[in-house]
């Protein structure tokens, strides 16, 4: 199956309800949908404020993955097909398929590695949505691209919304690199400020020539280890290319914004860009915020059409309000460009020209 991951960039941002709406999208496909999660989203209520939190409702014929204690929690009806071997906290995913319409309650792999297994034992055809969260959604590697909620929820301010999210889709957008040409300097694991330093050194003893020397890095940079890496690298005589393995190794690293500037710095004296590119297909905008007063949680919204036309107006892919009537034609414009993008042949799905032809709502 074709996955597309969903994720927050907070709780409250909208991304249940965006799944939800992407499920809807996938289901008017005639093909077999999918559903999982990389962590456990269905439950009632928002376990911080107390209030209601929007339902996982699939339609008869989804094919769900989730761990077998809960699939009899929600009100789906799902007849399980087979295990998959991988383990959740609450016990071994398994896939089921939907004999009833209802509410489904996902727990799922934790891992990319997982995550892959769950989906190779779905249907060879047809679309899966993988439910997941901003800080553990380096297992979205394993899908094809991903769709972020954010919101009020996040940044109340929308300057401050508008900021961090243009600074995280940057990241985004970062350039491939070519195979390294010449000598690579590789670090795995999580960037320290003393990985920095030593890498640094590792630079000096290789010399070469500028523009010829790869720095190669595998695992999260925090802000941390990226600001003494700029430091090092600057007091270098040459100035080596600068690799990431992909954008969640700079998007789990800290703040957008300083993650940015400190890449932005980097790129002065260096060629700069990912191993491995990973699409961001669109971004979702929620209005909605939990208002806290005397520790009691109500329901809070900002400005929703200005928050989406602002954001539309800063960013470079499409931008949607999932409750908004133009919703369901912008999310299969998404779908549409990710088939086109990824020049996938899906048996079954109803290739229409109303929604493979269609570009995305802003350049």
């Amino acid at each position: 199956m074709v996955a597309i991951g969903v994720a927050g960039t907070a709780k409250n941002t909208g991304k249940t309800t965006t799944l939800t709406a992407l499920l809807q999208v996938a289901a008017g496909l005639g093909a077999p949908v999918g559903l999982t999660s990389i962590g456990f989203d269905g439950e009632d209520l928002d376990h911080l404020t107390g209030l209601p939190k929007p339902r996982v409702d699939v339609p008869a014929g989804t094919w769900v993955a989730t761990a077998r204690p809960l699939l009899k929690v929600g009100t789906a009806r799902l007849e399980p097909v087979s295990g998959t071997g991988v383990q959740t906290a609450v016990g071994e995913v398994v896939l089921a398929r939907a004999e009833e319409a209802g509410r489904v309650v996902l727990a799922g792999p934790a891992t990319a590695a997982g995550l892959r297994t769950v989906l190779a034992a779905l249907p060879r055809s047809g679309l899966c949505l993988v439910d997941g969260a901003f800080g553990r959604m380096a297992p979205m590697l394993a899908t094809q691209g991903l769709v972020l909620a954010t919101g009020a929820a996040y940044r109340r301010q929308l300057p401050a919304l508008l900021a961090e999210t243009a600074a995280l889709v940057w990241l985004f957008e970062r350039p491939v690199l070519d195979p390294p040409a010449g000598p690579v300097v590789r670090l795995h694991g999580i960037l320290t400020p003393n990985d920095a330093k030593q890498a640094s050194e590792a630079l000096r003893r290789f010399g070469g020539a500028a523009g010829e020397l790869r720095l190669v890095l595998g695992g999260v940079v925090p802000v941390a280890g990226l600001e003494i890496l700029a430091e090092v690298l600057e007091a270098l005589p040459i100035a080596p290319e600068i690799q990431f393995d992909n954008v969640m190794c700079l998007a789990l690293g800290g703040p957008p914004l300083k993650v940015r500037g400190l890449l932005r710095r980097l790129g002065r004296r260096s060629r700069v860009g990912l191993a491995r590119g990973f699409p961001l297909l669109a971004v979702t905008v929620n209005p909605f915020f939990p208002d806290e007063s005397g520790g009691k949680f109500r329901p809070g919204y900002v400005d929703g059409q200005r928050l989406r036309e602002e954001m539309a107006a800063s960013l470079p892919v499409p931008v949607v309000d999932v409750r908004q009537q133009d919703a369901s034609t912008v999310l299969h414009q998404v779908v549409g460009n990710l088939l086109s993008m990824r020049d996938l042949s899906i048996e079954g799905i109803k290739r229409t020209s109303s929604y493979l032809s269609v570009a995305p709502t802003h350049k």
